[in-house]
């Protein structure tokens, strides 16, 4: 008898279908560049990162300020859950911080404003499948196809409902190459926000608006 060797034991991200991504962006305001921005998706053996760091300048009045974010975001491959995020923002005006772990059922959150710290509690309801599900609607793209997914923004502290609508499908010239661009509306109800993205039809993120005024 000869053993068969075991297959290889499946990746998070492939359990998940997701593929890992090491992303750079430049961060625009009015058509001149201000910085870059890095987006990351990764696996360990128990957990997927998703990760985004942003650095810009803004030169006004004699001054330039900077504007530095990062956030780190882990979940359990297991289940999908969100077991942990970390959110730091800093800029001429202040700076806050933000470190959520999963307890229980809930995401507790300390937060750091300047000197002063205090701690929430939200309900831990943000899992992968949020992710897989934008990822599913990009890939095989549809006019007026939606996607309903639940995300915590750390800058509003809460549970966000996110509703993405594909508005348009069209081949573009992007960066010089002909792509088949996806036309996204991200429409966020409880706070009565909308923006528009560009993806490519492999779910990747070609342009976005980025704090409401950059566009990465």
């Amino acid at each position: 008898t000869q053993e068969v060797p075991s297959p290889p034991a499946q990746s998070g991200l492939a359990k998940w279908d997701l593929v890992a991504e090491d992303l750079y962006y430049g961060i625009y305001l009015n058509g001149s560049k201000m910085g870059w921005m890095n987006s990351r998706l990764s696996s360990t053996e128990t957990a997927i990162q998703a990760s985004t760091q942003m650095e810009a300048k803004i030169t006004g009045m004699g001054t330039v300020s900077t504007i530095v974010l990062v956030e780190e975001r882990s979940y359990r491959i297991s289940d999908g859950m969100l077991t942990s995020i970390e959110f730091s923002q800093s800029s001429a005006t202040g700076s806050v911080a933000i470190k959520g772990k999963l307890v229980g059922d809930q995401l507790e959150l300390s937060v750091t404003a300047g000197e002063v710290t205090s701690t929430k509690l939200v309900p831990a309801k943000e899992t992968l499948a949020d992710l897989q599900a934008l990822q599913k609607l990009l890939r095989k793209p549809a006019v007026n196809a939606t996607a309903k997914i639940t995300r915590f923004d750390p800058s509003a502290l809460q549970l966000l409902a996110v509703e993405h609508k594909v508005l348009a499908i069209e081949r573009k010239v992007f960066g010089g190459v002909e792509v088949d661009t996806v036309h996204l509306e991200s429409t966020y109800p409880q706070m009565g926000l909308s923006e528009l993205s560009l993806y490519d039809n492999t779910g990747t993120l070609l342009e976005t608006k980025v704090g409401g005024f950059f566009v990465a």
